[in-house]
């Protein structure tokens, strides 16, 4: 009997080191993965002289999308969105053993014990267009969010995922969501902002905010990740805390629309300014909307006597730089 243990014993660890020496090659053999489509593409985006937007256009797939570097994200949102999605990001290789089992368990049992993707797991189907309710898709998924970790820092793992997340609608990454849904760039949101929208990604359909009537699908998912945060902080509660939601605080950018559709066109399809790079130009955001209150008064002014249209040009003569 005793020999029989040996003999099982000494199998079993020629068969684990087997199995880890085949884990610790695939890792190793792995080749490079880009965190982004290779047609993949930000909006076009237009800046007046100091910086601020002018116009937002939509990418050649009709998506909303503002490139945001991670450390212009607000870190209530990073922090509201590792809590929801994976705690555990800057611990695991990409594949969470512990979630996974508990995730199966779940299915095996018929009790929700939350899902068991990673947010490595959740790029790599963003970025593969995986469908990932087979197990065949699930696993394949578990490679190629390995084969992301082998390459890259999870910086720069968390950065692609938060740009490519769906937000509801149309609206896809932080950078966009935080300027349609909030009104502000993304690292100067609220705590109640992040949260809210930090719930967006997990079911972008039902949650997207509304600009009218209420939304209790996102009201309930923000409150239930609200209370955690609180807690963990040591806030005081808020009766106002679940009724709390997001609604549109503005219309898309589109200012200087023929000035922009003519600085895009100049520029080649693969140019940088579909990487995410702004386009600066010479306008002064607050004089064009100067001009462009002044001319419209004056038309309704004019309307009487046959005027329907002008135009105006504000050039800074010294330097012949447009303004307006």
């Amino acid at each position: 009997m005793l020999l029989i243990r040996q003999m099982t014993r000494s199998r079993l660890l020629r068969w684990s080191g087997g199995a880890l020496l085949c884990v610790a090659l695939i890792w190793w053999l792995l080749p490079r993965s880009e965190l982004y489509p290779p047609e993949f593409r930000f909006s076009r985006t237009l800046e007046d002289r100091h910086g601020k937007l002018l116009h937002l256009a939509l990418t050649p797939d009709s998506k909303y999308r503002r490139y945001t570097p991670l450390k212009e994200i607000s870190p209530d949102l990073i922090k509201a969105t590792l809590t929801l999605e994976d705690r555990h990001f800057y611990d695991h290789p990409g594949v969470n053993p512990l979630s996974i089992l508990r995730a199966t368990w779940g299915v095996v049992s018929g009790s929700a014990k939350g899902g068991g993707s990673t947010i490595t797991m959740q790029l790599a189907r963003l970025r593969y267009d995986l469908h990932t309710r087979t197990p065949w898709g699930k696993a394949w998924q578990m490679v190629r969010a390995v084969q992301m970790e082998r390459h890259h820092t999870k910086d720069a793992i968390l950065e692609a995922y938060l740009n490519q997340a769906p937000y509801g609608g149309n609206v896809e990454g932080v950078g966009a969501a935080s300027l349609l849904w909030c009104g502000k760039a993304a690292l100067d949101l609220t705590m109640r902002e992040a949260v809210a929208l930090s719930v967006l990604p997990q079911s972008p359909t039902t949650r997207r905010p509304r600009v009218t009537g209420t939304n209790p699908s996102l009201a309930a998912a923000q409150h239930r990740l609200w209370e955690r945060l609180r807690e963990e902080r040591g806030l005081p509660s808020d009766p106002l805390d679940a009724a709390f939601t997001l609604r549109p605080l503005q219309p898309v950018p589109r200012e200087a629309p023929h000035l922009a559709r003519r600085l895009f066109a100049e520029m080649p399809a693969d140019d940088r300014a579909e990487s995410g790079v702004p386009v600066r130009c010479t306008l002064n955001a607050e004089r064009q909307r100067g001009i462009e209150l002044a001319l419209s008064d004056y038309v309704d002014r004019k309307r009487e006597v046959g005027i329907t249209n002008a135009c105006a040009l504000l050039v800074h003569a010294p330097t012949r730089e447009v303004l307006a």
